[in-house]
This record gives C-alpha cells, sequence and structure tokens, in this order.
C-alpha cells in the first residue's frame, strides 16, 4: 500500500529545480523526478506533472496549503482506485 500523498509532496514537486519535473509512484513511494526519467521501463507511475498540478491550483489568485491538502487528496484517492 503506497504512502499517503500529501501537501508537502505537492509543495516539493512545485518548487523542484528539475527540468519538467513529475511526481511518481514508484515502489510505493512519492518522488519527484525530471521528465526524461519518464520512461515506461523504470516503473513508476506518473501522478501528476508541474504543469498538470498548477492548472489544477487556482488561477485568479496565490494557492495555499489548503489548496494543495486538497488537491494531494484527490490526486491520492485517484492513485487509490486505480490501484497504485
Amino acid at each position: 500500500m503506497p504512502t499517503n500523498l500529501t501537501a508537502t509532496d505537492l509543495r516539493e514537486l512545485l518548487d523542484s529545480t528539475l527540468d519538467d519535473p513529475a511526481l511518481v509512484l514508484e515502489e510505493g513511494r512519492f518522488r519527484v523526478v525530471g521528465g526524461q526519467e519518464l520512461t515506461d521501463e523504470n516503473g513508476a507511475f506518473l501522478v501528476v506533472t508541474r504543469e498538470d498540478l498548477r492548472k489544477q491550483l487556482p488561477q485568479d489568485r496565490d494557492y495555499d496549503e489548503s489548496d494543495l491538502e486538497l488537491q494531494a487528496g484527490v490526486l491520492g484517492s485517484t492513485v487509490a482506485n486505480l490501484g497504485g
């Protein structure tokens, strides 16, 4: 069973200095990888890219911790429902 996705995981993705960062689930853990690491061979499940996450956050104001917690809950549920 994977660990719970948290707002901290999403903040790490948003703050990443990697090129085209994405959050993946690999061996039961969430981690941020650069876009070049997203391959079918490494067995990681793509949860969300930074670009896609930014689209889900409020566009009319700065996002806050509660916005990140909401998105973590939505994404975590999606992963759980897919059997991640």
